[in-house]
C-alpha cells in the first residue's frame, strides 16, 4: 500500500489512503462534517447509528480509472415527530443520493452523450477510461437538465423530417441569440399555437409560407408580427414558373428555332459526357417499362383533374406525392424526366479545343492531355481520359477484347440517340432558370433561349413579372407589391394568378419580409445540425433524445 496526495479535492472529506495497482486507483476517504440535516424534516444531527462504505466511480487520472471508497455515518434523527428514524450522511458536493458516480463523472458522460450519442459515445468513453454502456449514456442524456433560457422575443419556425415522406416535426429557434428553443412533435397549427400561448412575450415570428404555420402563429400569438422568409418567396415563384413551363411545353417546342440557337444547343449537348458502355436490352426494357408506368399515372391524374377532383384526392388515388400530382394535373404534355445536370470541371475552359481536336481525329487521351498542359491546364491525365472515354461510341482499337462487352445483344447503332435533336429545348427544370436569372447573368446560349421564348406572348409577360418580383424582394421595395399583384391578376397566366392570390392572403408577412431583417436562415442551419444528430443515431433516435442533444449548450 502506498499513500499519495491526489491532485484534486474532495469537499468536506479527508483522504485516508490511496491504493495503486496496474488497472485501478482506489482512494479511501471519510466525511469531516460534524452534523448533517435530516432529508425529511431538516433537523441537524450528529448522533451516530452506524457506519457504512459507499463506492463511487470518478473521472480518470492519466487514463487510469478511479474508485472512491467513502466511509460514511448513518445518523439518528432526533426530531421525535419525524417519521424517519435514521438517514445516511450525504455528500452533495461529490455525488447525489443513491448515485454510483461522482458529479464530475456524470458531467463527462453527459458531454460524451451530447456530442456522440449512445453507441459512438460508449466506444469513445472506453478509450478515454470512462467505460460505460450506450444505454447508460442515453439515460444520462435524457435526465440532463438544460439551463433556463431567457424568454425569446423573435423566433423562427420551420419543419423537418423525422421520417422523410411520412413524419414531420417543427423546430423553433431564438433568432436574436441564434439558439434552438424547442422541438415540436408535429407541424400542425394547433401544436404551434399551444406553444406560443405559453410564451406571451414573443413579438416577431419568422416562417416560410406554410398555411399551417401562418394559422398557428395567428391563433397562438396574435400580437406578434409575422415575417415571411425571402428565400422561400423566391423559391415559390420559381416553382410556379416551372409549372407554367410544364403546361405550355408543347406550345413552346413548336416555336421556330433559329439556326444559331440550334447549333449552340447541339454543341452543348456534344460536350456533355455520356457512358461508354451501350445500354443493355434488359436495362433499356426496364427503363421503358418505368416510363410507361409513369405515363399511365400522368394520364390518370389528367383525367381526374378534368373531372374536377382536387389535387390532394388525385395524389391519394393515383399514389403520388402532392407536388407530383399537381405537376401532372397542370402539364398539358407529359413531363419527361429531367436529365442529371453536368457538374463543373477544370476541363471546362478547354472543352471547345478538345471537341475540335476530337472531330479532327485525335482520340488519344495522353496526346490531348499533353496539348492541354502546354496551354496551361494544371490537372492530371485522368479527367482528360475520362472525357475521351465518354466521347467514344465504340471501344478504342487498343481496348482488350474482354472489355468490349461482346455479350451485349444490342448493336451500337440500335442504342437510343444520346444527343438532343436540333429542335428540342431543355427541360422545364433547366429552362426556368433562363426566366428567373437576371439578364446580366445569362450566357450566350441562355440569351438565345430567352429570345426564343419571347416569341410567345405569355413568356414576355412572365419574364417581366418574374424580374420585377425578384427586384422587389432583393432590393426591399414593399411599395411595389400592390402594382405587381394587380398586374399578375390581370395577366392570362393561370400559375401567376394563383401565386399572386397566395401572396395577397399573406400580404402582411410578405411586406414585413421586405422591411424587416429577420429570416429563417438560422433555422435552416440548426435543421442541418439536427440532421447530423439524427444520422449519428442511425436514424433511430427518438424526438426526446434529439431534443436533448439539440438544446445542449455547446
Amino acid at each position: 500500500m502506498t499513500t499519495l496526495t491526489v491532485p484534486f479535492g474532495l469537499p468536506d472529506c479527508t483522504i485516508d489512503a490511496v491504493h495503486v495497482d496496474e488497472e485501478l486507483l482506489t482512494i479511501s476517504a471519510h466525511s469531516t462534517r460534524r452534523t448533517s440535516p435530516c432529508p425529511t424534516c431538516g433537523t441537524q444531527s450528529a448522533s451516530v447509528h452506524s457506519y457504512y462504505t459507499r463506492t463511487l466511480r470518478d473521472v480518470p487520472i492519466s487514463n487510469q480509472p478511479i474508485r472512491l471508497l467513502f466511509t460514511l455515518r448513518r445518523l439518528r434523527c432526533r426530531n421525535l415527530s419525524c417519521p424517519r428514524r435514521t438517514f445516511a450522511e450525504p455528500i452533495p458536493a461529490i455525488a447525489p443520493v443513491f448515485a454510483r458516480r461522482t458529479v464530475r463523472f456524470t458531467a463527462a458522460l453527459q458531454q460524451l452523450g451530447f456530442s456522440n450519442g449512445g453507441e459512438a459515445g460508449a466506444r469513445l468513453g472506453t478509450r478515454l477510461a470512462l467505460p460505460t454502456s450506450p444505454d447508460t449514456l442515453l439515460r444520462v442524456v435524457h435526465r440532463s437538465l438544460h439551463p433556463q433560457a431567457l424568454p425569446p422575443r423573435v423566433v423562427g419556425v420551420d419543419d423537418w423530417a423525422l421520417t422523410k415522406g411520412r413524419d414531420y416535426a417543427a423546430i423553433l429557434v431564438d433568432l436574436e441569440r441564434r439558439r434552438p428553443i424547442d422541438l415540436l412533435p408535429d407541424r400542425t397549427a394547433g401544436t404551434l399555437a399551444a406553444w406560443l400561448r405559453e410564451r406571451p412575450g414573443i413579438e416577431v415570428i419568422a416562417r416560410d409560407r406554410s398555411t399551417e404555420f401562418a394559422r398557428g402563429a395567428t391563433e397562438g400569438a396574435p400580437q406578434a408580427q409575422q415575417v415571411a422568409d425571402r428565400w422561400h418567396l423566391l423559391v415559390n415563384l420559381r416553382e410556379a414558373i416551372e409549372r407554367w413551363l410544364n403546361r405550355v411545353a408543347g406550345r413552346l417546342a413548336g416555336l421556330p428555332l433559329d439556326e444559331q440557337t440550334a447549333l449552340l444547343l447541339a454543341q452543348q449537348e456534344a460536350i456533355k459526357p455520356h457512358t461508354l458502355r451501350p445500354q443493355s436490352q434488359r436495362s433499356y426494357q426496364a427503363q421503358q417499362a418505368h416510363r410507361e408506368r409513369r405515363y399511365a399515372r400522368y394520364e390518370q391524374a389528367r383525367a381526374l383533374y378534368a373531372e374536377g377532383v382536387s389535387i390532394l384526392q388525385i395524389a391519394k388515388r393515383v399514389g403520388l406525392s402532392w407536388t407530383t400530382a399537381r405537376n401532372f394535373a397542370y402539364a398539358a404534355t407529359f413531363p419527361e424526366r429531367a436529365r442529371q445536370p453536368r457538374r463543373s470541371s477544370h476541363l471546362d475552359p478547354y472543352l471547345s479545343y478538345l471537341m475540335q481536336r476530337w472531330q479532327a481525329g485525335c482520340t488519344n487521351a495522353s496526346q490531348l492531355w499533353r496539348e492541354l498542359a502546354a496551354q496551361g491546364y494544371g490537372g492530371t491525365r485522368k479527367p482528360v481520359a475520362r472525357w475521351v472515354q465518354h466521347q467514344r461510341t465504340q471501344p478504342a482499337r487498343t481496348t482488350p477484347t474482354k472489355f468490349t462487352h461482346a455479350d451485349d445483344t444490342r448493336p451500337l447503332a440500335a442504342q437510343p440517340a444520346r444527343q438532343r435533336s436540333r429542335g428540342m429545348l431543355p427541360s422545364p427544370r433547366e429552362l426556368v432558370w433562363v426566366l428567373v436569372r437576371e439578364p446580366t447573368q445569362l450566357d450566350e446560349l441562355e440569351h438565345k433561349l430567352l429570345s426564343h421564348l419571347k416569341q410567345d406572348a405569355e413568356a414576355v409577360v412572365v419574364h417581366d413579372l418574374v424580374q420585377r418580383y425578384q427586384t422587389m424582394i432583393r432590393k426591399r421595395q414593399p411599395d411595389q407589391l400592390d402594382p405587381w399583384l394587380s398586374d399578375c391578376t390581370t395577366s392570362t397566366v393561370t400559375e401567376l394568378k394563383t401565386f399572386a392570390g397566395g401572396i395577397e392572403r399573406d400580404k402582411a408577412a410578405v411586406s414585413a419580409a421586405m422591411s424587416e431583417r429577420w429570416s429563417t436562415g438560422p433555422v435552416e442551419g440548426h435543421i442541418t445540425r439536427l440532421k447530423l444528430l439524427k444520422r449519428q443515431a442511425y436514424g433511430r433516435a427518438s424526438l426526446g433524445l434529439l431534443r436533448q442533444r439539440l438544446l445542449a449548450p455547446a
